[in-house]
């Protein structure tokens, strides 16, 4: 597959058209632009083994689904980290069948699963893209950026362990570290005086409770300040409590809070920003709904002065190259999460032809048509256990 280059700018010019006309559901088709009818239909899950521990429990395996678009001879991919068992989105995922994918994001309905429609966003843009030779940023307004921080994340099992991983990370190049909390304040303050005792005070520490701390108070009033000693520089989503509680925790310490869970949904990005419950805000996979809604979503919080963070999960495959492509076009000077669930959630394997490859903690956006990255069919057979092909 042949990198962007100049020659490729007349196509991009024609893709930048589409991109505005198509959303407003214009039925005419823009003069010379190939035909995109989805003529096939690929569902696959797979089932990767994993190393994870969060505040809620222990994982050995993630389940991603894996949907392929197929227009012609080119096919777009998209990836969902999800539970939900594959047959279950056969119904709304053969609605796309038949469909003009150059019409991208306005096939989806607007009150659906943020996840499907996230899957769908992504192999639509991802079919566009690669039929018309052109990276996928340039459907979203353009790379603001082509070296993209990045964060790896850490699930601590003791202090000693937690101390050598983060320490392996800052001498491969990471300036961000986050690390999962588990709402036990005694473990959680172990694992981080550990962790910053063996990395540069430069180099800035996250945690993430996912809402593990079970007591607003208890934490407001004890237990921020503790991690604010220990060195903690931006602590995610830290209690389960409302958002005036959340805000109640800004500016008391050094420490910035930063809101995830509470930012899914429009009305959460709305109530976050007018309550003032977080400092920073992460824009996590698997729960923004496509780009288009997730752009709005930034677009929203930036004009408010919040910043937004690109999370992470636990990618295996092409959801990876769709995560740094909105990477790039945000222009993030914040981490993003999204380096590879190889790297950072002990997958024993890694399901890409073409890896980005971190490099002293950037990745460099690849240029290839489409997200930047292919799926190994090989590897994919190997952890695959369902597949569904419809024409």
């Amino acid at each position: 597959m042949k990198p962007f280059t100049r020659r490729t700018f007349a196509k991009a010019s024609a893709l930048a058209a589409l991109a505005v006309t198509i959303p407003e559901a214009r039925a005419e088709r823009a003069a010379g632009l190939p035909d995109m009818t989805v003529r096939e239909i690929w569902l696959r899950h797979t089932v990767m083994p994993c190393r994870v521990h969060l505040s809620e429990g222990s994982y050995s395996h993630y389940d991603s689904l894996f949907l392929g678009l197929r227009a012609g001879g080119v096919w777009g991919w998209g990836e969902l980290v999800t539970s939900a068992k594959a047959d279950s989105l056969l119904e709304p995922i053969s609605t796309l069948l038949g469909k003009d994918a150059a019409k991208l994001d306005s096939l989806l309905d607007p009150g659906g699963p943020n996840g499907f429609n996230e899957l769908a966003s992504q192999a639509l843009h991802d079919l566009v893209s690669r039929t018309l030779g052109v990276p996928l940023h340039l459907l979203l307004g353009g790379a603001r950026r082509t070296r993209i921080p990045v964060m790896p994340c850490m699930f601590p099992e003791n202090p000693k362990d937690a101390a050598k991983l983060a320490a392996s990370f800052v001498q491969q190049g990471y300036r961000s570290i986050k690390f999962k909390v588990y709402g036990t304040i005694e473990e959680d303050l172990a694992n981080l005086r550990a962790i910053r005792a063996a990395i540069p005070a430069e180099v800035v520490l996250q945690a993430d409770a996912n809402c593990g701390y079970k007591d607003p108070k208890m934490f407001t009033d004890t237990y921020l300040a503790e991690y604010a000693r220990a060195g903690l520089d931006i602590f995610e989503d830290p209690i389960a409590g409302a958002l005036a509680e959340n805000a109640a925790l800004r500016g008391r310490t050094k420490v910035k809070i930063m809101a995830d869970i509470a930012a899914r949904s429009n009305e959460g990005i709305r109530d976050i920003i007018t309550s003032g419950a977080a400092d920073l805000v992460n824009q996590h996979p698997n729960h923004q709904g496509g780009y288009t809604r997730s752009m709005l979503r930034a677009n929203a919080c930036e004009l408010m002065g919040t910043p937004v963070w690109m999370g992470g999960t636990g990618y295996a495959g092409v959801g990876v190259g769709h995560w740094l492509q909105m990477a790039a076009t945000r222009g993030l000077s914040l981490p993003s999460g999204e380096v590879g669930g190889w790297i950072d959630h002990h997958f024993a394997e890694r399901l890409l032809t073409d890896h980005p490859q971190p490099e002293a903690g950037f990745v460099n956006l690849p240029q290839l048509p489409g997200c930047g990255v292919s799926l190994d069919d090989a590897q994919m057979k190997r952890f695959t256990d369902y597949e569904q092909r419809i024409q």
